[in-house]
């Protein structure tokens, strides 16, 4: 199932991580608007120039689970 633009994602089901490359958690989210700005989570400290890791875990209006992962570069 494809989901465009949020659509039929429950919003209590939904979570945002960035981690780094040790697999430590940056940021976190449940706010499907919140997107990361580069920082850690708690902090206005930019992360350093690297790849980091996202992974978005949610529920549709079914309660059935998706997730999906990847990448972003940070570049300076």
């Amino acid at each position: 199932m494809f989901l465009a633009k949020g659509e039929n994602i429950s919003e209590q089901g939904f979570t945002l991580f960035i981690y780094n490359r040790w697999g430590e958690v940056l940021f976190e989210s449940h706010d499907m608007l919140q997107g990361w700005r580069g920082t850690i989570e708690d902090s206005n400290e930019k992360v350093k120039e690297g790849v980091y890791i996202w992974v978005i875990e949610y529920c549709d209006i079914t309660d059935a689970k998706y997730k999906l992962e990847g990448h972003v570069a940070i570049l300076k």
